[in-house]
């Protein structure tokens, strides 16, 4: 689960709590730009964030709407050629991407992710200490630019996802698949994302329901 997906859990657990989710979302801001949330934060509010990011990735990965997409694409990007490891990523973060793209047409969770990164501008400097002291620096220029970018508009469309996931895996050699499995990928991803639109809503409400639980 992604940035959107977070957020459309945090908020349905604890309405009007926007640090809370902020904290869901910054594990996944964190590796965005390439950082590791390693330090602590004297913040109750982003602290349960964080811990219940973790607590819904547990859910999620485990979750047959999120699992059988999954298999179903790791079996027909092999018949594609897409060699195992970039197959396994590509199985995995691109169902998640969608998902958030479908997410994020709905206003509430729209402005719900803008409200968390909100958050940043008045937690400020306070954020600092989620990470090693020698990466402070670099992790607060990167949060500061969050919230005047947002989140990317093209989540929703398969071919534009392709493209991300082949820029982003291109830098780990393990992952990287050529430019030219792009459209394969692409066409894989939309014959899914039709059920991930029309899984959504359960989705996350199964989710809700279980870390209410």
């Amino acid at each position: 689960m992604n940035v959107a997906g977070h957020v459309a859990v945090a908020m349905r657990l604890h309405p009007a709590r926007p640090q809370i989710w902020l904290g869901a979302a910054l594990p996944d801001l964190a590796a965005m730009g390439r950082h590791r949330l390693l330090g602590s934060i004297d913040n109750h509010d982003v602290t349960r964030g964080i811990q219940l990011h973790h607590r819904t990735d547990e859910a999620f990965h485990r979750h047959l709407l999120f699992t059988e997409p999954m298999a179903r694409l790791r079996r027909v990007l092999a018949v594609d050629g897409v060699s195992r490891g970039p197959a396994r990523a590509v199985a995995h973060v691109g169902p998640e991407l969608l998902l958030d793209g479908e997410l994020l047409a709905e206003a509430i969770v729209d402005s719900s992710v803008k409200s968390a990164f909100d958050e940043i501008v008045s937690l400020g400097s306070t954020l600092a200490t989620l990470v090693a002291v020698d990466k402070q620096a670099d992790w607060l220029r990167h949060l500061a630019q969050v919230p005047e970018w947002g989140l990317p508009d093209d989540y929703d469309d398969p071919t534009s996802v392709a493209i991300r996931l082949h820029r982003i895996l291109d830098r780990r050699p393990r992952l990287a698949f050529d430019q030219a499995l792009v459209s394969p990928i692409a066409s894989r991803l939309a014959a899914e994302q039709t059920q991930i639109v029309a899984t959504s809503e359960e989705l996350v409400a199964s989710l809700v329901a279980e870390l209410a639980g």
